[in-house]
């Protein structure tokens, strides 16, 4: 939620920088949109990499039993 919240923040101040005082219009406006996105992106990367006890990334299996399960469960998530 924190991390939302960051992401909303940044995009209206950066929007409004960019579109009025700099006078970029249309293309402030994307910039300002993508660069909160951004922010966003690095705040929760950030909070998993380094504040959460119990979320960690962990590496893939690869092999084919592995491969074949996770199309299995993908295919009972569509269904």
């Amino acid at each position: 939620m924190v991390c939302n919240l960051v992401s909303a923040i940044s995009t209206v101040v950066f929007g409004w920088l960019f579109v009025f005082p700099l006078g970029l219009g249309l293309t402030g406006a994307a910039l300002a949109a993508t660069l909160g996105l951004f922010i966003g992106s690095v705040a929760s990367l950030v909070y998993v990499l380094g504040f959460a006890g119990k979320l960690r990334p962990y590496r893939l299996k690869w092999s084919v039993k592995s491969l074949r399960l996770s199309v299995r469960n993908i295919g009972y998530r569509a269904a």
